[in-house]
């Protein structure tokens, strides 16, 4: 069982991604646990946040063509500002959004709009939860909110998972708008799960 340190953005002003995992076997014994600072908030971020601030009354995001082997914004979709758009929150059994694995360590650049080699084939993937309020901790002056979603494995063999993602549900497209290479990839064995824990953290300053 290993722990990554923790390791404190420069720009504590800055949102901040806190990644964690957590690995269970098949008994539901803990066998690993990783944890780290994500860093790699994508395009479709920022377009959103341009586009809202405009007061566009939809948004144009972007998915790759293909979500095997290539993650390059290839493909536009329009989003309307309206209904349940935007959410994060994918029923069980939905793999295009919320939070997503995947097994490639690639990197990232700045035309990286989705996971590279997304996991699903004899993977089970849970509901993905939003915390139903903020946490509001005047001690430390942050304001932060979590995103949980369970795997379990049942592909009849170990999967090896190192990156993560979100993505949100669109207009007929997945948008993904955080994705992270862990600096430690994660081992789930055949029957085992996996917690992934996102925490999304403003420091006040």
């Amino acid at each position: 069982m290993c722990m990554k340190a923790e390791v404190k953005s420069d720009i504590p002003h800055a949102p901040r991604l806190l990644i964690e995992l957590e690995v269970r076997d098949r008994y539901g014994n803990v066998i690993q646990r990783h944890k780290q600072e994500g860093k790699s908030f994508l395009w479709n971020l920022m377009g959103l946040l341009w586009q809202l601030f405009q007061g566009d009354t939809s948004v144009n995001l972007y998915e790759p063509s293909s979500t095997t082997g290539s993650a390059s914004c290839t493909t536009t979709c329009s989003v309307p500002v309206q209904g349940s758009y935007f959410s994060v929150q994918a029923p069980s059994g939905t793999t295009q959004y919320g939070i997503l694995i995947g097994s490639s360590n690639q990197s990232n650049s700045t035309s990286v709009c989705s996971l590279y080699s997304p996991l699903t084939s004899g993977i089970d993937y849970g509901a993905t939860s939003v915390a139903s309020q903020l946490n509001v901790n005047s001690t430390q002056d942050t304001i932060s909110f979590t995103i949980t979603r369970q795997f379990t494995n049942n592909s009849g063999s170990s999967i090896t998972v190192q990156e993560v993602g979100i993505a949100i549900q669109g207009n007929g497209c997945y948008p993904v708008l955080a994705r992270d290479v862990l600096s430690s990839a994660v081992t789930v064995p055949n029957g085992g799960t996996l917690t992934v824990t996102y925490t999304i953290e403003l420091t006040i300053s």
